[in-house]
């Protein structure tokens, strides 16, 4: 939420789904909020435990670096959304997208 109040949403997870990859992966501060709509459990794993986890499991390794980069697509193409569409249009694709 800015100061304003306004709030922008995301994503919305269903399950089974994962969240707050980049903080897992460097450690930082989590840059966004998470908020339950419905009854979730939830799993956490630490930064360090991730990285000791991906340094043996190279399929986790793999499989982490191919959702960042899918990740990374996505934001780029709201990014540009919100940019070059109409609040109309974008929401027309997002329900195109959640039909789908």
């Amino acid at each position: 939420m800015n100061a304003e109040g306004r709030l922008h949403t995301l994503s919305l997870l269903r399950p089974i789904s994962t969240f707050n990859e980049v903080a897992a992966i460097d450690g930082g501060v989590n840059p966004f909020n998470a908020v339950a709509v419905t009854n979730a459990a939830v799993l956490v794993i630490s930064h360090e435990r991730l990285l000791k986890l991906m340094a043996i499991e190279p399929t986790l390794m793999s499989n982490t670096v191919q959702a960042l980069a899918h990740m990374n697509r996505e934001y780029i193409e709201r990014l540009e959304d919100m940019t070059f569409r109409s609040i109309p249009s974008r929401l027309a694709k997002l329900f195109l997208h959640e039909t789908t």
